[in-house]
């Protein structure tokens, strides 16, 4: 048998120096590299608009008496966990969202563009849209307005294959418009009237001649169905698994329209719980009296039969 333990591998050795003065002739190359990676970073941070989230929280409350016999049991927990993704349910449903866009008011959305970008503006344009709620606005339709002076805009509007939502009757009109080309100048407070909208552009107090003459903005009428899809993607969860608090997480990237949407959410839920207490009030009351009546008219009944036996 041969012997191998004599036998040495060569060691690799690595030449520190002069791996350093072949990457010190492509220098540049790292210049550039850092150079171009901070021009991303600033774009990125520049022209990315940023993403918020907001929480809130709510107390489901647990309607069973203390004397109820799965509590009994021992099964309470099951229960209780039942009854909270029964509220959970409630909470991420279409109607109760629903509900809650039909009192915000979301029906147009106001947007700044600023370069490359366009930031929503949720209360804080300087002008405002007033239209009638009975006549159909065309939907997802944006229109681009300049101001040319305190007294006067102008407006242009492309697009297609627009549907139009009646805000009243809550419904789309049959059909579709197939292109839209819209252009025009007009007063603040001159009613806008076209085949595709009617409304009024009024100027409000956030207005500064200062400033917003070299602005340009943009706005577009929502229908309240596709709004509720928008909202109804929140988390959520309980706090923990012993408590019946719900966590409601909803992330947007315009924070107060967010903040308002989740504190009408949970207003919206506490008043449909408070509606269903107060139906299944009236509706027993209803039921008692009922039950009174018939009472009352078996006993006037025998109340006679007993005075003709006497």
């Amino acid at each position: 048998m041969e012997n191998f333990d004599n036998i040495q591998q060569p060691e690799e050795n690595i030449d520190i120096k002069a791996l350093f003065f072949k990457f010190s002739h492509h220098w540049y190359l790292f210049g550039i590299s850092i150079f171009v990676a901070i021009i991303v970073a600033f774009l990125f941070n520049k022209y990315t608009t940023p993403e918020y989230e907001v929480d809130t929280t709510v107390l489901v409350k647990d309607d069973k008496s203390k004397l109820d016999p799965s509590a009994l049991l021992g099964i309470g927990l099951a229960n209780t966990q039942q009854n909270l993704q029964n509220e959970i349910g409630k909470l991420s449903s279409f109607s109760l969202s629903y509900r809650a866009i039909k009192h915000l008011p979301f029906e147009v959305s106001y947007f700044e563009k600023d370069g490359l970008m366009t930031n929503e503006m949720y209360k804080t344009a300087p002008f405002e849209i007033v239209f009638d709620s009975a006549v159909s606005q065309a939907i997802g339709l944006k229109y681009n307005l300049k101001f040319l002076n305190k007294n006067e805009y102008k407006i242009e509007a492309e697009g297609e294959l627009i549907k139009k939502y009646n805000y009243a009757s809550r419904k789309f009109d049959k059909g579709e418009i197939q292109k839209v080309v819209f252009k025009g100048k007009y007063h603040f407070g001159e009613l806008v009237h076209s085949p595709f909208n009617s409304f009024k552009i009024i100027l409000n107090n956030k207005f500064d001649p200062e400033e917003d003459f070299d602005k340009s903005y943009q706005f577009v009428f929502n229908d309240y169905i596709s709004l509720t899809k928008t909202y109804m993607g929140l988390k959520i969860e309980p706090i923990n698994r012993e408590a019946s608090i719900l966590k409601l997480t909803l992330k947007s990237h315009t924070l107060n329209k967010a903040v308002d949407y989740l504190n009408m959410l949970t207003q919206q839920y506490l008043d449909r719980n408070l509606d269903v207490k107060n139906m299944i009030a009236e509706n027993t009351i209803k039921f008692i009296n009922g039950q009174l009546s018939i009472i009352s008219d078996s006993l006037r009944s025998a109340e006679l039969n007993l005075q003709k036996y006497r």
